[in-house]
């Protein structure tokens, strides 16, 4: 997808601490098995429409590290700037210990964006060498982390109250002609996630942090910036571990990320209860197009407005599912936005 206001606006790696963590809604088979001295990590890649629409939720592919518990790199899978992952897919990644390393289990998973195609993340999964425990992350992990996101359809697993559990995906990317590509491959994968020492403690049942203060505040960076670019001034660029570009302020206060032109063409309509439109386009780190939730009874201009859908009882200011536009002012004469989709995308039907 060509939006380079989306990648400057996006986290460029997704780290995730796995430790102890078990999730016990995560799917035993979503990571399959493999041999001595070989991590398998697999990436699901959020849901929406055709692979073939540039502005879908497939993206490259993007590089993947492991690191041991003292933070030391033990493995690394290449990711690919010219070729994507599908949407809705489940995609394993092999990792191969180093020579040296190979009895050392992975405790930190890094993912660094593959390319100007942003790539939207909905959960990873970790099996070390001889261990039946599956560990994961979920895009909602990211969600609470303040990372830019949007709903996603693909299911990971189960929790105790819904047959499939379908967590928002989180944005990340790579280069783009709007930023430094040599100062983005020199630089930006050799920065270490923050390790934790001693490890995080997790509510096991559950799959989260006991603390979240101390996964904010307590990582230790130990990244060698001598092997990094120097800038003119011989000081070493020692950028954010989670760089980002706020999003603009519109009237009103609300903030929002610019959207290409046909990313605002796209209509995607869902009728999963857990996918609140409401809290969807409330919040400053959503990204994508407008969207209806059937259940809920609502729209969202992604420009961060919310409308009631046109029924027997409303019949202005409301937006016309048959029609997939919005119809007449409201009594007060408050301003209509005019919407024309050149696609519409229905996702699949609610499960009992």
């Amino acid at each position: 997808m060509a939006a380079p206001a989306v990648a400057i606006g996006t986290f460029n790696i997704v780290a995730g601490v796995f430790g102890a963590l078990g999730l016990a809604s995560f799917a035993t088979t979503f990571v399959p098995k493999l041999n001595l001295a070989v991590h398998q990590i697999t990436v699901a890649i959020g849901q929406t429409d055709e692979q073939s629409d540039v502005d879908s939720l497939f993206g490259n592919i993007p590089t993947v590290k492991i690191f041991a518990i003292d933070d030391h790199e033990i493995g690394v899978a290449k990711g690919n700037s010219k070729k994507t992952w599908p949407k809705g897919s489940i995609n394993p990644v092999p990792i191969k210990n180093e020579k040296g390393a190979e009895n050392v289990q992975a405790e930190y998973v890094s993912i660094w964006g593959g390319g100007a195609n942003a790539i939207c993340i909905a959960g990873i999964g970790l099996k070390n060498p001889n261990d039946e425990q599956t560990y994961g992350w979920v895009g909602d992990v990211g969600v609470s982390c303040g990372m830019p996101f949007h709903w996603s359809t693909t299911a990971i697993g189960s929790t105790a109250n819904t047959k499939d559990y379908r967590p928002d995906c989180i944005w990340i990317t790579g280069p783009t002609r709007t930023t430094d590509s040599r100062l983005w491959d020199s630089m930006i994968p050799e920065i270490s996630p923050p390790f934790f020492l001693p490890s995080l403690d997790y509510n096991i049942t559950e799959g989260l942090d006991l603390d979240f203060d101390r996964v904010f505040h307590g990582g230790v960076d130990i990244t060698d910036y001598t092997k990094i670019q120097m800038q003119p001034d011989r000081q070493p660029l020692h950028p954010e571990r989670l760089p980002w570009t706020k999003p603009k302020k519109k009237r009103g206060g609300r903030s929002f990320y610019p959207r290409s032109e046909s990313m605002m063409s796209i209509l995607i309509s869902s009728p999963y209860s857990d996918h609140s439109v409401k809290r969807l386009c409330e919040s400053e780190m959503s990204w994508r197009p407008d969207v209806v939730s059937e259940t809920e009874g609502l729209f969202c201009d992604m420009d961060k407005k919310l409308w009631p859908l046109c029924s027997d009882t409303v019949k202005r200011a409301c937006f016309d599912t048959e029609t997939n536009s919005m119809r007449g002012r409201s009594a007060k004469r408050e301003p209509v936005p005019m919407k024309k989709y050149g696609k519409f995308d229905k996702w699949g039907s609610e499960e009992p």
